[in-house]
């Protein structure tokens, strides 16, 4: 719940002051932290919310400057003409440091997309980019032949030297090395 009153007396080195409530009561305790900024100035009507400090005494939260009806419109007493010597208040909210921090939050949320985005971006663009690429297509290189051990054993059964490098080296019970060296083959396809 919210109420009315004026700042009535403020001491600056220690931080705090008190608050009059409007049709009387005793006055509430406010301290610095409590304030809008700028600081109100002596006898400025505030409202404020009553809280409970930890030792159970009354004091002031949320303190604000008190709306003044003009013309129909809500308006801050601090925007009328200031007085002599008196400095306009300013309505923290219209303060520039929540813009501030709405600008820094959207730009810390436009760097994530902007990262998600582009890892989307490099796992997508490899297949395009070799769609389109200017760079010239790798000569194709034809494909060896794939052996298989299939019981052949002599040398007239192959086809090339290196179908019986393949079978001297992988198959079981070949006769194509008869000397024994590591070449097979050598009248028929491995001759030197």
């Amino acid at each position: 719940m919210r109420f009315s009153g004026k700042l009535h007396t403020w001491n600056e080195d220690r931080g705090f002051g008190f608050i009059r409530p409007e049709g009387g009561g005793q006055d509430i305790f406010v301290h610095v932290s409590a304030l809008p900024l700028p600081r109100p100035q002596a006898d400025e009507a505030l409202t404020f919310e009553v809280a409970l400090n930890v030792e159970g005494k009354k004091k002031a939260t949320q303190v604000q400057r008190q709306q003044v009806e003009i013309a129909g419109m809500a308006a801050d007493r601090s925007r009328a003409a200031p007085r002599r010597g008196h400095r306009p208040s300013v309505d923290p909210s219209s303060s520039g440091a929540g813009a501030v921090f709405v600008f820094v939050i959207a730009v810390l949320i436009l760097g994530v997309l902007v990262r998600v985005g582009w890892g989307f971006l490099q796992d997508w663009r490899p297949a395009e980019s070799a769609v389109r690429s200017p760079v010239p297509a790798v000569p194709v290189v034809p494909a060896v032949p794939s052996f298989a051990c299939d019981g052949r054993q002599h040398c007239s059964q192959m086809t090339s030297c290196d179908e019986a490098y393949f079978f001297l080296a992988n198959c079981p019970g070949v006769k194509m090395d008869g000397n024994h060296d590591g070449v097979p083959c050598q009248q028929q396809w491995c001759g030197r």
